[in-house]
This record gives C-alpha cells, structure tokens and sequence, in this order.
C-alpha cells in the first residue's frame, strides 16, 4: 500500500497545479475581458456582458463609442447573399442578421476582399482558420459563410457572450486573453450590433408580411 502510494503522489501533484493553472488563466481572463468591455461600453452594459460570459467585471467602464455612419452600397452588396447567410444560420441556431452585420463589418460584402492582414473573403477568415475548417476556397460565398458561421458558433459556445465572441472572431482568441486588442477590434462589436437591428429593419416588413 505505501509503494502504491508513493507512486500516485507526483500525479496527485501535478493534478493539484494543474487546477491552480487554470483557476489562475480564468481569472486573467475575467480581468482582461472586463478590460476590453470597459473601452466600448456602460457600467451597466459592460458587467452585463462579462456576467453573461461567466466573468465578472470590478474595473470602472467608460463611455460608449459612437457608432460609425452606414455605407448603403455595402448594405445592399451584403444583402446579395442573404439566402446563404439565412441558410447557414439556421443549420447552427443563429441570427441571420448578426451575420449579416459581420459580412457588412468584415468585407462590405465584397467577396473578393483580402485585408492587411491576409483575411479573405465575405467572412475575412485568415487562410489558417480556413484550412482548419475544411475551405479550400475562402473567394467563395458559400464556404466562407459556411466557414465563418462554424467558428462564430464555436466561439460562441466557449464565452457564452455575443460581445466576447466577436471580439475572439475580429482579433482572434489569444488577443482577447491577452487583452491586447486594437482600437479597430474594440469599436468592432458595438458597430456589428448597430448593424444587426439595421439590417434586422430592413428585413422586417417582409418578414411580417409572410
């Protein structure tokens, strides 16, 4: 019994730091989350999106960005693909006009669009993340948009927030638990959310006529 022991401790250890690991990543995300909530958001606004994700906010938050003005012809190019985008939304539970507002955010609809970065396509996904969701052609609408919901629905399963799943989709997850993100990324959310009741108004007459 005592060599069997003996033989367990060092596991046992490593099971102990490894839980002291995590609950110290977790609570360097809550602070880095908080952070990033405070730049875009109310008091009010900013807990309710950390509380949402299971992290809780103490630092102070500051006013809310203005949103910026609307692009018509970037509505309207984005608002081509709608079937696709109602399509892919529906097969993994989400809100078609979300990712229409990200399509408008990420590429103005142009499905040829390349960023600084190298992201391409409707849904701008970095050649990697489209490697490892199976697209051989990001150019193309249906793969991108296909790709593109796959991984926000990923992001969303793992914050439980909208806010912070954009936020992972815009700058990629390290930056968000890095905190580190850039001014772009940061106004990033609140444009896709004012976004998303524009289109959502666009689209409602002809829903309640149906």
């Amino acid at each position: 019994m005592k060599s069997s022991s003996l033989l367990t401790w060092p596991v046992a250890l490593g099971l102990c730091l490894t839980v002291m690991q995590t609950g110290s990543a977790d609570a360097a995300t809550e602070t880095t989350v908080s952070s990033i909530a405070s730049r875009s958001y109310s008091p009010r606004e900013a807990g309710r999106i950390v509380g949402r994700s299971a992290l809780k906010s103490r630092r102070p938050a500051r006013a809310p960005i203005a949103p910026a003005p609307v692009d018509q012809v970037s509505i309207e190019r984005t608002e081509r693909y709608d079937d696709l985008v109602d399509h892919h939304a529906h097969q993994l539970g989400l809100d078609g006009d979300l990712v229409r507002a990200m399509i408008y955010a990420e590429s103005g609809g142009d499905r040829k669009a390349i960023s600084q970065s190298g992201a391409i396509g409707l849904m701008q996904l970095m050649p990697e993340t489209a490697g490892e969701l199976g697209i051989a052609d990001p150019f193309d609408a249906d793969a991108s948009i296909g790709g593109g919901t796959r991984y926000l629905r990923g992001l969303l399963d793992r914050y439980g927030s909208t806010e912070v799943a954009l936020w992972a989709y815009n700058a990629g997850p390290g930056a968000v638990a890095r905190g580190h993100l850039p001014d772009e990324t940061v106004k990033y959310v609140p444009r896709v959310l004012s976004l998303r009741k524009i289109f959502h108004d666009r689209r409602e007459p002809a829903l309640a006529s149906q």
